[in-house]
């Protein structure tokens, strides 16, 4: 039996390793045997075929090593019963035994490849400023992510440093704003190779906390600000489980509060747009 491959993911390797030891009497041969197997791949899926039976599979993920297993089940299970004879040749060398088989690594698109689902952390920094409002702050914050196939669903927060928006520059500052962003986002990835580009979207709550200066009885107030949050996404792959992110970041803030000394004197009001870039660390804590 012959095994032809138009793919890169899964390898010949991968696919041997994995077919050998199913094959019931039939030996992997040259693609000019009588019986061949195809496995070519489609990109997002891949097509498996011998004899009158072909199937394609699904996978963005683009797992190699279970594409692999797929692919070797297929084979195996649309095998005629006994193989058809054959002349005495050279003998093939025996199938790798199991336990060294297990310690195969991947082929060189494998170590990149993705689990289909996962859980990740993303510890980041990132850097923010104010339309108008003559400010700037930075932060540091950590997020946590399920991925599912191409999908992401993400929480993140964050402490940034203390602003006084729409105040002189050089003048003491009669109040301080200080941010602590969350946000609830739903992403999507395309991927080619070890580049993934994407997008982020999903409510964003801001707690607020102000801090009043040089004014008459000056006083201190939380308050919750409710907005909107989106995330562009470059992200470049290390390994399947490590990668490194750059997010510009857009933050909507319709409602804004506004900071007086009273009775009547009308300081600032919190801005209601944020423009910001965050760095990120992408670190896979389980698969599956």
């Amino acid at each position: 039996m012959g095994l032809r491959l138009e793919a890169t993911c899964p390898s010949r390797k991968l696919v041997v390793s994995e077919l050998s030891p199913l094959l019931r009497g039939y030996e992997l041969t040259d693609d000019s045997a009588e019986l061949v197997a195809d496995v070519e791949d489609l990109g997002d899926s891949y097509r498996v075929s011998i004899g009158g039976a072909s199937r394609i599979v699904r996978d963005p993920a683009r797992g190699c090593l279970e594409r692999a297993r797929v692919a070797a089940v297929f084979v195996a299970l649309n095998l005629p019963e006994s193989p058809p004879e054959r002349e005495p040749g050279p003998a093939t060398p025996p199938p790798i035994p199991t336990h060294e088989r297990a310690e195969q690594k991947p082929s060189s698109a494998a170590p990149h490849a993705r689990d289909a689902r996962a859980v990740e952390l993303r510890p980041f920094v990132s850097a923010e400023a104010a339309w108008g409002a003559g400010v700037a702050s930075t932060g540091a914050g950590l997020g946590a992510s399920l991925r599912l196939g191409s999908l992401t669903i993400t929480l993140m927060g964050a402490a940034t440093t203390s602003t006084t928006p729409y105040q002189q520059n050089g003048s003491p500052p009669r109040f301080q704003l200080q941010r602590w962003p969350l946000a609830a986002l739903l992403g999507w990835e395309t991927r080619l190779h070890l580049l993934g580009l994407g997008a982020e979207v999903g409510p964003a709550l801001d707690v607020l906390a102000f801090d009043g200066k040089v004014v008459p009885n000056p006083d201190r107030a939380l308050r919750l600000n409710p907005g909107l949050r989106f995330n562009a996404v470059l992200r470049v792959h290390a390994t399947s489980h490590l990668a490194a992110e750059l997010l510009p970041v857009i933050s909507w803030f319709p409602r804004t509060y506004t900071v007086r000394v009273e009775p009547s004197q009308l300081l600032a009001e919190t801005p209601v747009f944020w423009l910001g870039v965050a760095l990120a660390i992408n670190y896979q804590i389980w698969g599956g």
